[in-house]
């Protein structure tokens, strides 16, 4: 073991920093990289049995593909040397390039083709006597190995234009830019030379993920930092298009690597040669379609630190996945698949959600995935089921699921303007714990508020993701409802109700009048018209040219008290007033079930006209209303032997609750064997 006290590969004190005690095959794989990295490094570990080194040191020192880079530089930086002017006199002007000697002919330019527009390096031929001797004069005047070598080149040719010599544009003008050590332009200061390393340094070192914001890089550096500008235009020439650079107002900015699928059929297609061996030559194709999906996949943008706005969280699923990993997905799935392929749609997104959550764990969120979860949480409530199911890669885990679960609590709510029409709607909302006595359950007042038209309310921003989940106190904050106190309940306010006969007040006409419409619906059933449909069919179609507006439903904070207790009837009608006097509307509709009706009502009268509650109009549910209705037959015909009469078909108990408005079905059906009243009801 090394006795220097120095870490072997950056030679710092060992007392700083995590160390690690590197045995015989870890120093077998530093030998291997010193040996790529050219450092001499390897002669001083041959023979060791260990050795010490930092960890963070020994991670970087064997990251591939830092070390597949400094190769390649190595490969490009290596200046051409000077040919002999026999070598000179083979030169192949019809086929290469006369600058840089690199290939020129028809086939590269085949190739080129194929690449994206800007992408393209562009060949040219000369067509002028001239050039000749323009090229020779700026060949002295760099007074370098380059400018000797490509001088020594053309001097012995007599005519280039006969020859059909070529050049790519690109080392033409590269060739003919005066030569000097310099750079031109202001100097880099040395602030942005640092915070320029750091992050060339940081991506170099997690290559492995594809997309990083500003922030994430710079997140431990303690310098000055350059202008989001600087960092692009750095960026940018540093990685030319292998980078994409997202710098907008309203978002953080956004590095994305890319490698387009031109340049990995380039490199890694056209190069090969064509396998003689089936399995060989298939499993080639197979790789390289496979390559250039990842790419596509590393070169997506996507949005990490928000969700999809609440109204359409599921309707862009598709357009999440690239076009090939769609290509790739369907062509798989749905071949000779017959039936509803709506259904085999849906799960080809879900394959390419799968994958490219697996592809790029920490860059993009699939809202099937996080919907999924919160689905599966509210179901059954297992923290367990749902980290199976993410180790797996079909849904999110728990704790993404929680924490969109609270960024979605945070997230605002979209006020209705004043042209909007608003009715809210409250009921029993009993939450089943478990106790031991069965004693002490959870039982609150939940609502609705129903606003007309939809698009008045339909909220278009996207969530905003949260960093992490919050304390339980400060998201029991969120749309809490405060209790107000009913002072008059003494007092009965049902007593002061006046019941008039409605015949007295609107008269019911005896004249029987029929309109078209109602006879040719007659007409139809007459004559036994099979297409004729029932009435509430032949209705819908008269009525479905009529204009109308959809409503849409948005859930109002819990109220946690007993439902029936007369303080908590109180909170949610002063709650719904107040909101109807932001919308400026005039009468406030109230809907409670039967037993919250009564109190409901009880409380507006004991209020009185002269209260913020006089424009409260308290109704009663259809389906409750119908209820009463029934219980109201059953208590006049109390005595009458109807009684008697149902429990002949039906068994005694059920009679009682039919009787009382409970059993409708039952009741309903018992009325309609009974009486005309029951076809009149179902009507």
């Amino acid at each position: 073991m090394s006795s220097l006290g120095k870490c072997l590969l950056c030679d710092g004190q060992l007392s700083v920093g995590e160390t690690r005690e590197v045995k015989e095959k870890g120093i077998k794989t530093l030998i291997d990289y010193s040996i790529k990295w050219k450092d001499g490094k390897h002669s001083l570990l041959e023979g060791l049995k260990s050795v010490k080194v930092h960890e963070k040191c020994r991670k970087v020192y064997t990251k591939e593909r830092r070390a597949e880079t400094f190769q390649a530089r190595q490969k490009t930086s290596q200046v051409p040397t000077t040919s002999l002017r026999s070598q000179e006199l083979q030169f192949d002007f019809l086929h290469d390039c006369l600058f840089c000697g690199k290939d020129a002919s028809s086939d590269f330019l085949k190739k080129e083709s194929k690449k994206y527009l800007g992408d393209r390096e562009s060949v040219h031929c000369i067509e002028m006597l001239h050039v000749k001797d323009t090229i020779l004069k700026a060949g002295e005047m760099r007074k370098d190995e380059w400018g000797k070598e490509v001088c020594t080149r053309i001097c012995n040719v007599v005519d280039l234009v006969a020859a059909e010599a070529r050049y790519h544009s690109a080392c033409m003008k590269k060739f003919y830019q005066t030569f000097s050590g310099m750079k031109c332009g202001r100097p880099k200061s040395s602030t942005i030379s640092e915070a320029m390393s750091h992050a060339f340094n940081y991506l170099e070192e997690n290559r492995e993920e594809c997309q990083f914001t500003f922030s994430e890089i710079f997140s431990e550096y303690e310098g000055e930092l350059p202008t989001d500008k600087t960092i692009k235009s750095e960026l940018i020439e540093r990685y030319g298009h292998d980078i994409i650079v997202s710098v907008n107002k309203n978002r953080k900015p956004v590095i994305c690597f890319r490698d387009t699928g031109n340049k990995i059929l380039t490199d890694a297609w056209y190069e090969n040669h064509r396998s003689h061996d089936e399995k060989e030559e298939r499993l080639r194709i197979v790789k390289t379609a496979a390559r250039i999906i990842a790419e596509d996949i590393r070169s997506q943008m996507y949005e990490a630190d928000q969700y999809p706005p609440p109204e359409n969280f599921l309707e862009e699923l598709d357009s999440l996945i690239p076009e090939t990993l769609q290509c790739l997905v369907k062509t798989i799935v749905l071949k000779n698949k017959k039936g509803n392929q709506r259904k085999w749609n849906r799960k080809c997104t879900a394959i390419s959600h799968a994958i490219l959550t697996a592809a790029r764990p920490n860059s993009f969120i699939s809202p099937l995935q996080i919907g999924l979860a919160v689905h599966l949480s509210q179901k059954y409530g297992s923290k367990h089921l749902l980290n199976v199911l993410s180790a797996l890669g079909l849904c999110a885990s728990y704790a993404e699921a929680a924490l969109f679960q609270v960024s979605a609590l945070q997230h605002p709510a979209k006020e209705p303007p004043n042209d909007s029409f608003a009715q809210f709607v409250f009921d029993n909302a009993d939450v089943n714990i478990s106790t031991i006595d069965g004693f002490n359950t959870f039982h609150s007042m939940g609502g609705i508020q129903c606003v007309t038209p939809q698009n008045n309310i339909t909220s278009d921003q996207p969530i905003t993701r949260l960093t992490k989940i919050p304390s339980a106190s400060f998201v029991g904050q969120f749309g809490h409802n405060p209790i107000k106190t009913f002072e008059s309940k003494s007092v009965k306010g049902l007593l002061n109700i006046k019941v008039r006969d409605l015949a007295n007040i609107n008269p019911v006409s005896t004249t029987v009048s029929i309109t078209t419409t109602e006879l040719l619906w007659l007409l139809g059933k007459w004559q036994k018209n099979a297409e004729c449909p029932g009435w509430n069919g032949y209705m819908e179609k008269c009525t479905a040219h009529f204009p109308y507006d959809v409503s849409q439903i948005s859930y109002l904070p819990f109220t946690n008290a007993p439902p029936t207790n007369y303080d908590t009837i109180y909170t949610v009608l002063n709650q719904a007033v107040e909101k109807c006097n932001e919308l400026k509307q005039q009468s406030c509709f109230v809907t409670f079930d039967q037993p919250l009706y009564i109190k409901a009502r009880d409380i507006v009268e004991i209020c009185g006209q002269d209260s913020h509650l006089n424009n409260v109009i308290v109704r009663l549910g259809g389906f409750h209303l119908l209820m009463s209705f029934m219980g109201a037959i059953g208590f006049i015909m109390n005595g009458s032997g109807i009684k008697e009469l149902f429990s002949t078909v039906y068994a005694s108990t059920s009679v009682e609750k039919m009787l009382t408005g409970h059993a409708y079905a039952r009741a309903l059906r018992a009325q309609g064997g009974r009486t005309p009243l029951g076809e009149d009801i179902r009507d």
